[in-house]
């Protein structure tokens, strides 16, 4: 075998193990013929912010690593509804809600052939202890959920939460196929502002903005004692603070109380912030500077005045990574890294390789060119020989066999 044999053989096997990280290219089509709902972001805050204790804002979307899993289902057939968009009454006896619409109304089989990522399905209309059940086996869809008692909260989560079942006229049903992508940021909501990830059409609209504070904005104060900031935003909508809670925009100056905040009715992107405890903005600023240092920072959500769309990461319509469940998803960063240990040492003992085997193939080329022979057990001496050597110097002569 010459070098160049030897090389290429060598080279050849470092290319496979580069391959199995090179990124596959994405599939040319602009949509997927697939019977899927887009998913709505959500926002929402277990219990109320203040200055001294803030609250984070929790929106669609898992914490893995430094991205956000989101599982989208892809219907199979059957019927979907959003559960926010029914109204929900609650049931105290079992700690339960239930639609308003009766199964019969939503177009449901009496039976349970539904699907609600997250949530246990049982065979009785009257969900048991336990948190996160659903049951449609009777005349209403009866969720119950232990972090809920109030209604209006409730619906609230449940806005983009897909139901998928079976409908009466359906004669085959399947449950829906999931997928879990992976997005640089969870998926949020304000007021009837919500980000929607399109799957079909490979695209996120971003229609909510995010504004850390650090002491750094242009500050003012005003008669009333309270702080002003412009942040870009749609007039007479919601938002959400970490570190204060959001009042009607309608609520004067005059009464607005430490820890609460506020935009302008008219001027969406004016934003009014009361608290007492700073007589000056420099204090205030020093202040919002420290909680940014702290890495607990003053976050406001608030609506876009104009939507950013996104392309999702590698999209195709097969998701890269199918049938995953995010309770039990290993941290992707994680994996890479041990990834790339590994692919570091196989890359190291390759090179060790070659380096030896240019060094002997040069030993190998000398002796080829002076003709050396060496005569011994294993080289009779009517034959020319080749000396390889180990790591240690060791040599071993091999007869050369010519055609």
């Amino acid at each position: 075998m010459s070098k160049t044999h030897i090389f290429l053989s060598i080279f050849s096997k470092i290319a496979i193990f580069v391959c199995v990280f090179c990124a596959v290219p994405a599939w040319s089509e602009t949509t997927c013929d697939i019977d899927y709902t887009p998913v709505t972001g959500n926002s929402w805050q277990n219990g109320t912010p203040t200055p001294t204790n803030p609250v984070e804002i929790e929106s669609v979307g898992t914490k893995v690593g430094n991205k956000y899993a989101v599982q989208i289902a892809i219907n199979n057939g059957g019927g979907v509804v959003d559960l926010g968009t029914l109204n929900w009454s609650y049931d105290s006896v079992y700690d339960r809600f239930l639609s308003q619409k009766s199964l019969s109304d939503l177009g449901i089989m009496n039976n349970n052939n539904v699907y609600l990522h997250g949530y246990r399905i049982t065979t009785s209309v009257t969900p048991g202890s336990g948190d996160k059940i659903i049951a449609t086996n009777g005349i209403y869809v009866g969720i119950r959920d232990e972090r809920y008692t109030d209604v209006n909260a409730f619906k609230s989560a449940m806005s983009g939460k897909m139901l998928y079942y079976q409908r009466a006229t359906d004669e085959t049903w399947t449950a829906p196929t999931l997928r879990t992508i992976y997005l640089d940021e969870p998926l949020r909501k304000v007021g009837d502002y919500a980000d929607v990830l399109d799957y079909k059409n490979g695209t996120i609209t971003r229609n909510v903005g995010v504004k850390v504070l650090d002491g750094t904005e242009n500050w003012s104060k005003n008669a009333s004692g309270i702080f002003t900031t412009n942040i870009a935003s749609v007039s007479q909508k919601n938002a959400f603070c970490t570190h204060y809670k959001k009042i009607s925009d309608s609520t004067s100056l005059v009464n607005m109380t430490t820890g609460t905040f506020k935009n302008h009715s008219s001027l969406g992107n004016v934003f009014y912030f009361a608290d007492a405890r700073f007589e000056d903005i420099a204090s205030f600023k020093s202040w919002l500077a420290q909680q940014y240092t702290n890495g607990t920072p003053v976050t406001v959500y608030y609506p876009l005045a104009t939507p950013v769309v996104e392309q999702i990461e590698n999209w195709s319509c097969i998701p890269p990574i199918t049938d995953i469940q995010i309770a039990t998803t290993k941290f992707v960063d994680d994996e890479f890294a041990v990834a790339e240990a590994n692919l570091a040492t196989t890359v190291q003992t390759i090179e060790s390789v070659v380096s030896r085997t240019i060094a002997q193939t040069g030993q190998i080329q000398v002796l080829q060119d002076t003709k050396q022979t060496r005569p011994d057990e294993n080289c009779p001496a009517n034959m020319k020989c080749l000396l390889v050597q180990d790591e240690d110097g060791t040599p071993h002569w091999y007869p050369i066999i010519e055609p």
